[in-house]
């Protein structure tokens, strides 16, 4: 399901975006940016907060409830994505920043 309404969002992007008046060049540069600002930002929640104890694998931690169970599941399809609650979030808070 997450991932569904991930690559609706991913195809409507580009389609809002061609009402914005920007260069094509600008646009393809802000998508580069944007994937790599992206890739940046994932590595770091990934390596300082969701592995920031050494035993982020114990159930006592949030770490483990939020992000370790699919280090013991790693084939699950409902553990692949950003659980979407959180990902409305985000989304919300990078849109609003950048706007």
């Amino acid at each position: 399901m997450a991932v569904i309404i991930y690559i609706t969002i991913a195809i409507a992007t580009p389609w809002a975006g061609n009402s914005v008046s920007v260069s094509s060049i600008n646009k393809i540069v802000y998508f580069i940016f944007g994937l790599l600002f992206f890739s940046l930002i994932e590595y770091l929640m990934h390596r300082f907060l969701y592995h920031s104890r050494p035993n982020y694998k114990d159930e006592r931690y949030w770490q483990y409830k939020v992000h370790g169970v699919h280090h013991d599941f790693p084939t699950d399809n409902g553990l692949l994505a950003l659980p979407i609650p959180l990902a409305i979030l985000l989304g919300g808070v990078f849109f609003v920043y950048f706007i």
